[in-house]
């Protein structure tokens, strides 16, 4: 494993603003899905309140909840 491979988004490194966006987002949804999320939504606010449904979309255990 590479010392600087992001393990999770705490410790992805931020070099602009949509990088931080995407780090914000991957805290909540998922790091896979973060800059699709920032995309789709339009705005980081909007991808902030669309986490838990992309959340749920990429692991459909929490639907069933």
């Amino acid at each position: 494993m590479h010392n600087n491979v992001p393990v999770g988004p705490k410790k992805m490194q931020v070099a602009s603003d949509r990088d931080q966006e995407i780090k914000l987002i991957a805290e909540r949804a998922g790091v896979g899905q973060a800059s699709a999320l920032l995309d789709e939504a339009g705005s980081f606010a909007k991808a902030m309140e669309c986490g838990g449904r992309l959340r749920r979309r990429a692991n459909p255990q929490f639907s069933q909840e």
